[in-house]
C-alpha cells in the first residue's frame, strides 16, 4: 500500500505498546474481537498484536521496554513518535484526541498482494465507533482530494481520494485498498482465516503471552509474487531444496515479553536436507568468559555444504570430506582488547584418519599461497599445522587432538578448547541467558553483550565517535542473547531471547571499564 492519511491510523496501532494502554487484572494475550475473523482465507501473510496490553502483561512489556528504550515512560516515549509519525501524515492527528479514543486491544494487518500497491487492509478492534468514524472522516478529508461515500455488502465506507477504502465492520476499523476492504467485509460474512485449521494449530502452539503473532503461507506469497510479475515460475522451480520444503507449510512467528527480556519464536517446514539446530555439548564446555559462542549437534554435513564455495580456490573436495567425518559442530570468541582477543571454530570428528587426511590436503592447498606462511606443528602428539598471514603479527592453529579438529587464533585458544579453566556451563551469565529459553528449546547460541561492549570501548575510535556516544544509553541496556532450537516431525523451530539489563551506574562503568583494554 503507499503512504496513504488513513493508513497512518494502522500504523499507530503497529507501533503501540505497553504504557499507551492501561487496566489492571491479570495477563490478556489476544482476547476480545479476533482480527482473523475479518481475513481472507487465502490471505498469504497476515499479523496482528495486543496494542493496549493490560495487567500482567503491560507491567512486562513496561518493564522491558524501559530498559531496550532508555526511558522510565516507555509509552510516552512511544506516543510521542508516534504523534511525529502521524503529523506528517494527517495534520493535526494525535494519538490521545484521535486514535486512544476508539482504538481496542487488538489489531491485525493482511497482505494479499506485494506490489507497490499491495491489496491488504489493517483490522483494528474498535471500543467507542463514533469516535472512530469522526477519524476515518478527519483522515480522509486530510489527503488533499476529495473523498466519496461508498457500500459494500451492506457496509458504508469512505474511499478516499489516494484509493484508501476505510470503514466500520462490525467491532473494527478496517482501512487499506479498496479490494482489500471488501475482502474483509466479505470475510466477516463468510469464510475467514479464523476458520482455518492450521491457522488455529499454529497459533495454540505459540506462547500464552504473546504480544504479536505473524502468520504467512510461503506458497501463497510465491503464487502471489509470481501473479504480479515479481518471481518468475523458473525462478520458483530452480530453487534449493530447502527452499522448496519451505513453501510446502505455514511459516510463524511471535514475539512475547518479560520483565527482563524480549523473545521470538520462528517456525517453519523443515526437511531432511534443511539444517535444523540440535543441542550439543560442545556449547557448555567452552571457556566461561566467551562473549559468543554457538554449537549445534550433527551439523556436520551442513556445515560441508555451506562452505563448499571454497572447493573452487582450495582445489580439492573440502565440504564433501567434512560432510563424512564431521558431527558437532561450534566455536567461541573471547577477549575485551584487541591483543587479548581469542577464539576458536571446533569439529568433532567420527573418523580421525579421515579428518587427518583433511588436515593434510588443506595443509597443502594453503602452501601454495604466497600471501599466507604455513608450517607445520612442532608439538609433540599434536596433527596440524599453524597460518599466518604475510605481514601480519597473528597465527591460526589448526590441530586434531582428541576426538576435535579445532582452528583457533593461536595456541592460547586451542588450549582453552581443551582445558579451559572455568566453562560456559558454570557462567551465571550463561546460565540465566539459556535458561529463558525454556525447557522446550535446547541452547545452541549464546552472546554476552557486557564483555563484548567491553571489547568495543577499548577502541578510543569507538568511544568518540557520535553516533556510537548516541546509541549507547539503548547500548548499555542489552545483557544476553541466546538462540535455542527443537525439531518436531516435519517442523523446525528456534527461540531468541534478547536478555536487558538496568544500565550501570556512571561510576560503575568506569570502574567496570578501566581494566578493559589492559587485560588479555
Amino acid at each position: 500500500m503507499s503512504r496513504r492519511g488513513a493508513l497512518a491510523i494502522a500504523a499507530c496501532a503497529a507501533l503501540l505498546a505497553a504504557g499507551c494502554g492501561g487496566g489492571g487484572g491479570t495477563t490478556t494475550s489476544f482476547t476480545g474481537p479476533d482480527p482473523a475473523t475479518l481475513t481472507p482465507p487465502d490471505a498469504p501473510l497476515f499479523g496482528e498484536a495486543v496494542v493496549r496490553p493490560e495487567g500482567d502483561q503491560k507491567e512486562a512489556v513496561d518493564a522491558a521496554l524501559s530498559k531496550l528504550l532508555a526511558t522510565d515512560d516507555p509509552g510516552g516515549f512511544i506516543v510521542e513518535r508516534l504523534d511525529s509519525a502521524l503529523a506528517g501524515e494527517v495534520k493535526g492527528f494525535t494519538y490521545e484526541e484521535d486514535v486512544a479514543p476508539w482504538l481496542g486491544s487488538r489489531a491485525g494487518i493482511f497482505f494479499e498482494t506485494f506490489a507497490n500497491d499491495a491489496d491488504g487492509a489493517a483490522v483494528l478492534a474498535v471500543t467507542n465507533p463514533d469516535a472512530a468514524r469522526q477519524a476515518i472522516e478527519e483522515s480522509s478529508a486530510a489527503g488533499g482530494k476529495p473523498a466519496h461515500s461508498a457500500s459494500y455488502g451492506g457496509v458504508d465506507y469512505t474511499l478516499s481520494g489516494d484509493g484508501t477504502a476505510a470503514g466500520l465492520v462490525g467491532d473494527f476499523l478496517v482501512t487499506g485498498s479498496e479490494s482489500g476492504f471488501k475482502d474483509a467485509v466479505d470475510a466477516s460474512h463468510g469464510s475467514s482465516l479464523a476458520d482455518s485449521s492450521d491457522f488455529d494449530a499454529q497459533l495454540d502452539s505459540q506462547p500464552d503471552d504473546q504480544l504479536a503473532f505473524l502468520y504467512a503461507d510461503p506458497r501463497g506469497i510465491v503464487d502471489a509474487l509470481e501473479k504480479s510479475g515479481q518471481l518468475t515460475a523458473g525462478e520458483v522451480r530452480a530453487a534449493a531444496p530447502q527452499v522448496q520444503s519451505l513453501l510446502s507449510q505455514p511459516a510463524t512467528a511471535s514475539v512475547s515479553a518479560a520483565a527482563d527480556d524480549l523473545a521470538l519464536e520462528v517456525s517453519a517446514a523443515g526437511s531432511a536436507t534443511t539444517p535444523s539446530p540440535r543441542e550439543s555439548p560442545l556449547l557448555s564446555d567452552f571457556p566461561s568468559d566467551s562473549w559468543l559462542a554457538f554449537a549445534s549437534g550433527d551439523a556436520g554435513a551442513a556445515f560441508g555444504q555451506g562452505i563448499g564455495a571454497a572447493e573452487q580456490a582450495l582445489r580439492f573436495d573440502l565440504g564433501s570430506q567434512l560432510s563424512h567425518w564431521a558431527g558437532d559442530v561450534g566455536g567461541f570468541a573471547r577477549g575485551t582488547s584487541l591483543f587479548g582477543l581469542g577464539g576458536a571454530l571446533v569439529l568433532e570428528t567420527h573418523d580421525e584418519q579421515a579428518s587427518a587426511k583433511t588436515l593434510d590436503e588443506l595443509q597443502r592447498a594453503l602452501s601454495a599461497d604466497r600471501s599466507v606462511r604455513v608450517s607445520p606443528l612442532s608439538t609433540g602428539g599434536e596433527q596440524g599445522f599453524s597460518l599466518s598471514p604475510a605481514g601480519a603479527p597473528i597465527q591460526f592453529q589448526f590441530v586434531q587432538r582428541d576426538g576435535k579438529v579445532v582452528v583457533g587464533l593461536g595456541s592460547g585458544s586451542v588450549d582453552q578448547v581443551f582445558s579451559p579453566s572455568s566453562t560456559l556451563g558454570d557462567s551465571d551469565a550463561f546460565k540465566a541467558a539459556t535458561g529463558s529459553l525454556g525447557d522446550d528449546f535446547p541452547p545452541v547460541a549464546f552472546v554476552d553483550f557486557v564483555p563484548l561492549m567491553q571489547l568495543f570501548e577499548s577502541f578510543p575510535e569507538v568511544t568518540q565517535d557520535p553516533d556510537y556516544q548516541r546509541a549507547k544509553p539503548y547500548l548499555d541496556h542489552l545483557d544476553s542473547l541466546a538462540v535455542g532450537g527443537r525439531v518436531e516431525g516435519d517442523r523446525a523451530s528456534a527461540r531468541i531471547v534478547l536478555g536487558l539489563r538496568d544500565a550501570p551506574s556512571a561510576a560503575g562503568a568506569e570502574a567496570a571499564n578501566a581494566p578493559a583494554a589492559l587485560v588479555p
